[in-house]
């Protein structure tokens, strides 16, 4: 009996924290692997739509792969997005996502939307009688922004 306990301790000495520490390395690898670092690209300085996108403005930074999206813009696909217009407000730190710039030379001309005036939206809404206020608030509006333009 004491030959059993004393095998079994130098066994349970000798196997046992090999075995535990596989066990808690293989446990442990799916959170490493969540926070290992992709680079992503994004904006350096703050953009407003409409602005071109250019490489002053922007910038590459490492994120953990668990919150890279595919969405993103990595640092070898950075060409695709250069001289594209920025479709949305952009903080500075921001990573860019590929819905985020627009290519002109791939959209033809026939698929760009031609905003439509403020005034025929908004009396295409409110069609009654008691628009009144609203029309001569639209009409001032309209004549503001047709003397911006010139």
């Amino acid at each position: 009996m004491v030959l059993g306990l004393v095998l079994g301790a130098v066994v349970g000495l000798v196997v046992g924290p090999p075995v535990a520490f596989l066990v808690a390395w293989k446990l442990s690898q799916p959170t490493v692997d969540a926070w290992r670092l992709v680079p992503v690209v994004v904006v350096a300085v703050d953009i407003l739509p409409g602005a071109p996108l250019t490489m002053e403005v922007i910038s590459q930074r490492s994120v953990p792969v668990r919150f890279a999206s595919t969405a993103y813009v990595k640092p070898d696909s950075v060409s695709a997005v250069v001289d594209g217009r920025v479709t949305t407000p952009l903080e500075a730190g921001a990573p860019l996502s590929w819905w985020m710039v627009e290519d002109p030379r791939n959209t033809p001309a026939a698929e760009v939307p031609v905003p439509r005036r403020c005034g025929a939206r908004a009396r295409s809404i409110a069609d009654d009688s008691t628009t009144r206020e609203v029309w001569r608030v639209i009409d001032a509006l309209e004549r503001q922004d047709t003397g911006s333009r010139r």
